[in-house]
This record gives structure tokens, sequence and C-alpha cells, in this order.
């Protein structure tokens, strides 16, 4: 029980005032972080090459964990201060003459370079020492204020204020480490760089952006999202389709067909809910190391699609909540930071707006209201709309594409090159007059053939024998339908 005991004490931050002095062998103070071997890593970098000190310059002696490294550093930045060379040697006999030295001194410079792997920068190393001793120094500083707060050696507001004041520049120097900025005076001007806004695909996917969809179910905005990916992957850019709505992999799989995606593109990858393992937040480290492959492979912003928002919140998270729909998008601008082009879908409420938080719609970069209106009065995919809800790239209006049997034409691009589909009247009349004495069941199948729903085709046939346009000939119960026009030009209208 003993040994237990003085186990479960030696975890806890000790209290500085009772901390004996660290002797000059001792080990970093137990429980504190500290990572002993990027400062070994760091001092004996430069032993190997003083001119790597600039790189460790900025180090704190009291960022170093272990007594001796932060005598070994010190003995480092006198040399270089007073412009001598640093090597195992002269930091040696710097050490005996700060009368810090040990019998064992250049053994332990020796041990300080074995096997430390070559890397370009010290950047990183640096960083984590530096980290460690921010930490290191804010559990002391809490420990510290429990214990002063506990014997009141001060009146509260001053004990607050003290506390508020070291623990905010712990905070400065956590930036620092962080490689942020710790005065205005380092920001750099806006002006620094002046280049363009790039597109993955002007004007609705600006480059490392974050873009939403919000549409009503049916409306088309994951097959837009899709159509948008093929297009992009005709240009080089990498896709991944993040599927966490449980579409079966069949309905994916038609959806790409029909818009041309080929079976062996190496640039698509679909992570749906039939792959070994869920798919992940678009944060996942796995989705973030691809991204960067991409980015160095293609040279170009490969594409994140999130496919719906409401299965991308986690645990107790409510896309009512503001604070919990910002978390979702901050999981998806870790994407954005690694160089890629997001999409998020989601859904529309009955009033036709974003469903859920209010939050929604400023925390994207470039938002659509997305609709579906099928000219033949159903709900297939034909004309498509998109309104800007919100552009920080100045955009606002309308932008209509035309299915077009999956080509997804944009209205203002496509008279071109394609024209957009004949009004669903126009094709039921191409079909009676290609298929004359044809039953009604027949005529209903042939028209959803064409786009057009069963009940705007059965209407279609009252309409035109009702008008005297479509001519019905009875054969026993069998109802044979012609349209008159047809006859009319062949002769027959007088026949019948």
């Amino acid at each position: 029980m003993s040994g237990g005991s003085r186990r479960g004490r030696s975890q806890r931050p000790p209290n500085p005032s009772k901390v004996h002095p660290i002797k000059p062998d001792d080990p970093p103070i137990e429980g504190l972080p500290c990572d002993v071997d990027a400062e070994r890593f760091v001092l004996g970098s430069v032993l190997l090459d003083d001119n790597r000190f600039e790189e460790i310059g900025q180090l704190a002696v009291d960022d170093f964990s272990v007594e001796r490294h932060r005598r070994v550093y010190r003995a480092m930045r006198d040399l270089r201060d007073l412009g001598e060379g640093i090597d195992r040697i002269t930091v040696a006999n710097r050490l005996r003459e700060r009368n810090e030295g040990s019998d064992d001194d250049f053994s332990f410079l020796v041990d300080l370079d074995t096997g430390i792997p070559q890397v370009p920068h010290l950047t990183s190393w640096v960083r984590i020492l530096r980290k460690k001793s921010v930490l290191r120094r804010a559990m002391l500083e809490s420990h510290k204020f429990t214990v002063d707060c506990s014997l009141r050696v001060t009146e509260p507001n001053e004990l607050l204020a003290g506390y508020q004041a070291r623990i905010e520049a712990l905070n400065t120097e956590w930036v620092l480490a962080e490689g942020g900025i710790s005065r205005i005076e380092d920001l750099e001007s806006v002006f620094a760089d002046q280049s363009p806004a790039e597109y993955v695909i002007y004007p609705v996917l600006p480059a490392k952006a974050l873009i939403t969809l919000a549409g009503d179910s049916e409306s088309g905005k994951t097959t837009l999202a899709c159509a948008w990916a093929r297009d992009a992957m005709l240009q080089g850019h990498a896709v991944l389709l993040l599927d966490r709505d449980r579409n079966p992999r069949e309905r994916i799989r038609d959806r790409l067909k029909r818009l041309g995606v080929p079976a062996d593109c190496k640039l698509l990858h679909v992570w749906d809910c039939e792959q070994k393992s869920e798919p992940p937040q678009p944060n996942d480290p796995r989705v973030v190391a691809w991204v960067k492959r991409m980015v160095v492979e293609t040279g170009k912003s490969p594409l994140v699609i999130g496919d719906s928002l409401i299965s991308f919140l986690m645990g107790e998270e409510d896309e009512n909540s503001a604070t919990d729909m910002r978390a979702l998008f901050d999981r998806f601008r870790v994407v954005n930071g690694a160089g890629a082009t997001a999409i998020i879908a989601h859904h529309t409420n009955r009033s036709g707006e974003a469903r859920g938080s209010s939050d929604f719609r400023p925390a994207g970069d470039q938002g659509f209201l997305v609709s579906n209106h099928d000219r033949a009065g159903g709900r297939l995919l034909d004309v498509i709309t998109l309104k800007y809800e919100k552009s920080r790239f100045g955009f606002s209006g309308k932008i209509v594409y035309h299915y077009a049997d999956g080509k997804m034409i944009r209205a203002s691009d496509g008279a071109s090159s394609e024209q957009p589909r004949q009004p669903a009247a126009e094709r039921l009349q191409s079909l009676l007059i290609d298929n004359p004495g044809v039953l009604s069941d027949q005529f209903v199948k042939l028209a959803q053939g064409v786009g057009v729903t069963r009940e705007a085709a059965r209407d279609f046939l009252k309409e035109g024998e009702s008008t005297g346009a479509i001519r019905v000939e009875v054969q026993g119960r069998a109802r044979l339908h012609f349209w008159r026009s047809e006859e009319a030009d062949n002769g027959d209208l007088d026949a019948s």
C-alpha cells in the first residue's frame, strides 16, 4: 500500500515552494511534460554543425527539462555571444570555466550527437521543446495558485490578477511555439500577395474554400456536386467523396455512371458505408494526409465532398446549436488548411431555408440554395437552379443547370453546344407520332423513358382525346392511340 501511495504522489505537480533545487545530474521532475530525446537531438545537431545554432537560438535555458542539458545550452549560448566556435571541446572547456563541469563531460557530449537523425530543419524539435516548457510552467503555476488560494497569502483579487497575467504570458509563448503571431507588428501586409483568387470551377468552386449546397431531398445537390467532381477530375483534380448518409453503393455507382464518370478513374475515391471502416470525419489524419499527397502529386487543390451535413455531427452535437455547427465546419476547415476544396451537402426546412442553426449560412465561404424543376411535372432531375445565399467572392444571383441526361450543362454555356430538353408536351407528341396505335400502358412506359411522369403521360392522352388532337381506336378492351395531325399529313384523316 505504501509503495502505491508513493507512486500516486509522484505523478502530481510538485509545490514550487517545496521543490528542492535540481542537482547537476538530476533527471526531469517526474510527472511534468518533457521530451529528453528532442533535447538531445537539438544539442547534438549543433555540436555536429555550429551554424545550426541560429535555428535553436530562440530557445530559453528553461525550455530544457534536464539540468545537464540546460548547462550545455548555456555554454553554447556563451560561446556564440563571444564569437567562438561550438564543438565538444569548446563546450566542455566553457563548462569548466563556469564551474559546471564534470569528469565525464566529454563522453556526455559525444553521446548527445550519437545516432541522431539527419534532418534539414530543427524547427519541429524546437517547437516540441517550447511546448513542453510552456506546459511544465502552466502546471507549476496552477499548483502554485491552488496553494496560494488555500493559504490566502494575499487578497483574492490580487491573486486572480497575478495568475491571469502569468497565464496570458504563457498563452503568448504557446502561440509563439506554434509559429503564430505574438505582436501586431508581425502581421503580414494584406498587400503582400495580390494574386487573383483561384478556382477549381469558375465561379462556383473557389479553390481551398468551403462551399455549401442546401436543398430539398432529390433536389439534385449531391448529383450536382458529383458533376462538379467529374469536371474537376477532367482538369486533373483528385476527388474524395465521404458518404456518411449510408447510401447504397449501387445508387452511388449509378449516379456516377449517369454523369459519365469512368469506373477506372484513378483520381476518384469514394468512402462509402460498405468499406471496411465507416467514413471518417474530414479532419481524420487519413483524409488530411491524402489531401497533402494529392496537392504534391497533382499540383492542384483536391475536392472533398461531405454527404450530408447531419451525418457528420458527432455524439451529442445538434444541428440547431451554433456552437456545434461551427465545430463541424471547423473540422472541414482542416482540409481547407491542407489545400483542399470542400463541399457540404445539407437539407432545407419547410420554409426552403437551410435546416438547423442560423450559423450555417455565415460559416461557409460560398453557399447555394438548390432547387429542381421538372418541366414534365414530376420529380426527375431537369432544371436545377442554384441561388447564391452567400459569397465571399462577390457573386450573387442564380445559376441554372440543365441535367440533360447527366451532362449537367449550365444554361449560359449550353446553347452553343447542346440545347435544353424539349418541353414535356413536345416529347410526348413525338412519342405518339413515332408509335402510332400505342396502348395506354405502353405509352406511359415510353414517356417515363424520356423523363415524363406517369400522371403527365395519362393526362396528355386524356386531353388530346378531348380536344380531338388524338384519335382513339377501340379493339375489344384495347384502346389504340394515334396523333391526328400526322394522319392528316399522310392523307388518312378522311378515311377515318
